[in-house]
């Protein structure tokens, strides 16, 4: 799976609330999220469709850059965007820094798998008007 994120999940949208979010470099590099539940469904797919010994990438359809994903979380919520820092050293990272863009096209059309949250915006979303119900400020 890509990024998990949902209930209590997301390092990114975590930081953000704190007000601790960092752009790094020019923020160009591409982030790949998927909700908890769609890991959980995209599972049960494989398990009952899959093929033995292929892969399927569970991911969100949309591949999103750092700043078009703080951007439209900044408008979301009405707040500043973060600040742009330096570019983070790859070796500093658990991952590194990676670019690349994940399809789930195999997920979608081989195992037919419908996602609850097709894109990150939708589950954000949710993840907001959650927290609102539990009456967080935002």
């Amino acid at each position: 799976p890509s990024g998990i994120y949902g209930p209590d999940r997301g390092f990114l949208f975590q930081q953000f609330l704190k007000g601790e979010s960092v752009i790094s470099g020019q923020g160009t590099r591409h982030l790949n999220m998927v909700h908890r539940d769609d890991v959980v469904g995209g599972i049960v797919a494989a398990l009952q469709k899959g093929l033995p010994g292929e892969a399927y990438n569970v991911t969100d359809s949309d591949s999103v850059t750092l700043v078009e994903f703080f951007r439209w979380l900044a408008n979301e919520l009405g707040r500043p965007m973060p600040s742009f820092g330096p570019e983070v050293d790859p070796a500093t990272r658990k991952r590194g820094i990676t670019d690349k863009r994940i399809k789930n096209e195999r997920l979608r059309q081989e195992l037919g798998y419908a996602l609850k949250f097709p894109t990150f915006r939708e589950g954000i979303r949710a993840e907001i008007a959650r927290l609102r119900s539990l009456g967080q400020a935002l």
